[in-house]
């Protein structure tokens, strides 16, 4: 059979929608379990994008041969919303044998959270340790299959961490590893009127992205109008966002946005471009990424700090490529960096400048690798409106005097 302690869906009227409510709580306790009973503790959704859903229930359950017993956090596949989300809160003062988050489940680790003998993430699950709390991952920490890990606290693994295919890591504070190997996503939170996040990994042993891994801070720079190389509104187009190249000029002379940022230590994200006529500020300039390894870098997947295209319909600039700083030893690998600059608005009367592209710096001993690296400017559309300047690619070898 089934128990089931299931929340209701947020109410769906057609401009405002309600939140769906939280799941509830079942709990089990049993000398011998023998059935194959369906339990059930689900958030309820929200009706469309703009009305979350709620988050997961708990199910706990424990027989005679456990110790603590064990918990489980499912929630039917709702949609995930990483940092903004609902969350289902581990209490500080439980001890359990095992912890499984599944089906879009998503759990923050309450102040003092216990290490748990096994824990599994996967079915698109998610676990954040939020600020302030350090958590210590488990004997047996299992994560795959769409599973989400967000690190503002502290998470304390294995010196050596793995990022496996098809998961996403969000470290958003500066971390340190032993070697470090990349055969999924690490991404970092979007900045916007100001910059407070850059993915800043160290490695005192490798780092290794494979050819399914990346480093993806795409369109977390800078919101549409705001940064030191912002372009300027205009009623037309706006001029595109400026960082290692300068933004290019939108229909009827929205200025592009001036170059900014240090071209052999780039650590700023890309500015975004200027207001057209009809445009919005939701399109981000790329972010800011640093990697320092003691070792070495191979790069068989991608690297990338772009800024976001604007859609057809908006007359906005495009926004500025942000910057990648690699330091290391050894440069192995075929992968891709990018930095590029978004393309600008394609309205079909106002169109935005392009925005510029950004900037990348690598040091190395010795340089194996057969890397493609660009900082390309973005595109424009008409003959009338600038394309975003090229952004600026730095290497130095430590044998070399300047680079």
């Amino acid at each position: 059979g089934t128990v089931s302690v299931n929340a209701g869906n947020g109410g769906d009227n057609t401009s405002d929608e309600g939140g769906g409510g939280g799941g509830g709580r079942i709990a089990i306790y049993s000398t011998t379990d023998n059935s194959s009973i369906t339990l059930e503790a689900y958030g309820g959704s929200g009706p469309t994008t703009r009305a979350q859903e709620g988050a997961a229930g708990t199910i706990y359950t424990k027989t005679g041969g456990d110790t603590y017993g064990n918990l489980v956090i499912d929630n039917n596949s709702q949609t995930l919303s990483v940092n903004n989300g609902a969350t289902t809160q581990i209490e500080d003062t439980q001890l359990y044998d095992s912890l499984a988050v599944s089906n879009s489940g998503y759990v923050r680790m309450a102040t003092n959270s216990i290490a748990i003998p096994v824990v599994t993430i996967d079915s698109n699950g998610g676990l954040e340790v939020p600020d302030g709390v350090t958590y210590a991952t488990s004997t047996t920490f299992n994560w795959s299959d769409g599973a989400t890990i967000v690190e503002i606290g502290t998470l304390v693994t294995d010196i050596n961490f793995r990022v496996p295919v098809t998961t996403t890591y969000y470290p958003i504070r500066n971390r340190s590893f032993g070697n470090l190997i990349v055969d999924g996503t690490i991404d970092g939170f979007q900045n916007g009127t100001a910059h407070t996040y850059t993915i800043d990994l160290t490695m005192t042993g490798d780092l290794t992205i494979n050819s399914t891994g990346l480093i993806d801070a795409d369109w977390l720079g800078y919101a549409g109008g705001y940064g030191p190389g912002v372009g300027a509104t205009s009623g037309n187009g706006g001029g595109g966002g400026g960082h290692g190249g300068e933004g290019g000029q939108g229909y009827a002379g929205g200025a592009g946005g001036s170059a900014n940022g240090s071209t052999t230590a780039p650590t700023t994200i890309g500015s975004g471009g200027g207001i057209g006529g009809n445009g919005s500020a939701s399109y981000y300039g790329g972010g800011a990424i640093k990697l320092t390894t003691t070792g070495t870098t191979t790069i068989d997947g991608a690297i990338t700090a772009d800024g976001r295209d604007m859609a057809a319909s908006e007359t906005t600039g495009g926004s500025a490529g942000g910057s990648i700083y690699i330091i290391t030893d050894v440069l192995e690998g075929t992968g891709t960096t990018t930095a590029n600059g978004g393309k600008g608005g394609d309205n079909t009367s106002d169109e935005g400048g392009g925005g510029g592209g950004g900037r990348i710096a690598v040091y190395y001993t010795t340089d194996n690798s057969s890397i493609s690296y660009q900082a390309y400017g973005g595109p424009s559309t008409e003959v009338d409106v600038e394309y975003g300047g090229a952004g600026t690619i730095y290497t130095k070898a430590a044998s070399a005097a300047y680079g």
